[in-house]
């Protein structure tokens, strides 16, 4: 009789290859555009299959008891896959918050097509239930007790996202703009957005630093892009979370950062007034060749020396200490 560890081991790679599969549909669909994120969903994709691993053969022994046949176990393996992925979905957004929009492609899809796929090998294939009856369903009453429990704790943590995220923006980029630019929060003086459509309008200038009064704010960021021509024209550009590259420009948050600022004890610190701290985006055209990484090292260094150098004038026009 073929081991339960090797059986739940060759589930963990079905998870895996699903998954791929899944994935590898939605980057033909792109022409390839999000390869480079195949990595970092394999990353989160590991424990996810882990998890089925360990707590699977609680399900499959309440399955087998699930009235309907095969099509009841059907049901019950679709539901506990699209629990356990969306479950998933917001633990991970939760752990990443904005970065979760740098993936190029969803990522829900494609693990319940993997939770699925291993639920069902563990169903068709793990031994049968060797114990007393009622010791399945403790197992497969605690795994439900978990999965709500789970669900429950993520939707708060979603609630609270929701609740604390930053205010939607609309970024207004010059039609010729190449590279990376970044917006620099708190700075007194500095340009107050106006609001269109509930959101506010950063114009960002050909130099790539827009200094700006309203302080950052982490969480899930909702903005949308668009390149300006001399004569005010507008282009949307596809912005962070598109799944469907349509338009030959798309804008991408690509982090946030900072700089200390002094301390009265001569040191650094980003809690200091004087500190900087800014997001950074960046302006990728489909047809462009990808910088190397000379390129981006020297954009990086000229964009730090720009940001100070921005900030230092705007500051002397509008010292911190006056009224």
């Amino acid at each position: 009789m073929t081991k339960p560890w090797l059986i739940n081991t060759l589930g963990g790679v079905l998870h895996l290859a699903a998954a791929l599969v899944v994935v590898g549909a939605f980057l033909l669909r792109q022409s390839g555009f999000g390869a480079s994120d195949v990595g970092a969903f394999l990353f989160w994709t590991v424990p996810l299959a882990a998890l089925v691993a360990a707590g699977g053969p609680g399900l499959v022994r309440a399955g087998r008891r699930v009235p309907g046949g095969g099509l009841g176990r059907a049901a019950l393996v679709g539901l506990a896959a699209g629990v356990l992925a969306l479950s998933w979905v917001l633990l991970v957004r939760a752990a990443l918050g904005g970065w979760m929009g740098a993936f190029s492609f969803p990522v829900l899809y494609p693990w319940v097509a993997g939770v699925a796929a291993q639920l069902g090998w563990q169903l068709r294939f793990l031994p049968g239930q060797t114990g007393p009856a009622r010791w399945g369903r403790v197992v497969g009453g605690a795994l439900a007790a978990g999965f709500a429990a789970m669900v429950l704790l993520l939707l708060n943590l979603s609630l609270r996202d929701y609740l604390s995220r930053p205010a939607p923006e609309r970024y207004l980029v010059p039609a010729g703009f190449a590279g990376r630019f970044r917006v620099v929060y708190a700075q007194r003086g500095a340009l107050q957005p106006r609001l269109e459509d509930g959101r506010r309008v950063l114009p960002i200038p050909a130099s790539g630093v827009l200094l700006i009064a309203p302080e950052f704010r982490g969480g899930r960021i909702d903005n949308d892009y668009y390149m300006l021509d001399e004569q005010g024209h507008r282009t949307r550009a596809d912005g962070d979370e598109a799944t469907s590259r349509t338009a030959p420009v798309q804008v991408v948050c690509t982090g946030s950062g900072g700089f200390g600022g002094p301390t009265a004890d001569g040191g650094s610190s980003s809690e200091s007034p004087l500190a900087i701290n800014y997001s950074e985006f960046e302006v990728r055209r489909r047809a462009a060749p990808a910088p190397t990484e000379t390129e981006s090292y020297r954009q990086a260094q000229y964009l730090d020396s720009l940001t100070t150098t921005s900030v230092e004038r705007h500051r002397l026009a509008h010292p911190i200490s006056s009224p």
